[in-house]
C-alpha cells in the first residue's frame, strides 16, 4: 500500500491540504472519499478529488485496492456538504 501511494503521488511535489470523508465499511470492504490540494512538479496548484476502495484479507491486511480520482487545475475547495455520510 505504501508503494502504491508513493507512486500515485510521485508527480506532486507538495501536499497543501488533504481531507478524507467519512469511511463506509461493510464486512471486509471499506471506501472513503478524499480531496487533496497539491502543487505539481512545476509548483502549479492542482485539486484531486476521488474515492478509494479497499478489500481486506482474513488477517486484516489490504488484499485489493482501487482508486478513482478527478484532477483539475487550481485549488478548488470542496462543496460544503462534501465528505459527510
Amino acid at each position: 500500500m505504501r508503494e502504491y501511494v508513493a507512486g500515485a503521488f510521485a508527480d506532486e511535489s507538495t501536499v497543501v491540504d488533504v481531507r478524507f470523508g467519512t469511511p463506509v465499511v461493510d464486512g471486509d470492504r471499506a471506501s472513503v472519499e478524499y480531496w487533496a490540494l497539491v502543487l505539481d512538479r512545476d509548483a502549479a496548484p492542482v485539486t484531486l478529488a476521488g474515492s478509494a476502495f479497499v478489500r481486506f484479507d482474513a488477517d486484516g491486511l489490504v488484499a485489493e485496492v482501487r482508486d478513482y480520482w478527478h484532477e483539475t487545475p487550481g485549488h478548488v475547495a470542496p462543496p460544503e456538504s462534501w465528505g459527510r455520510s
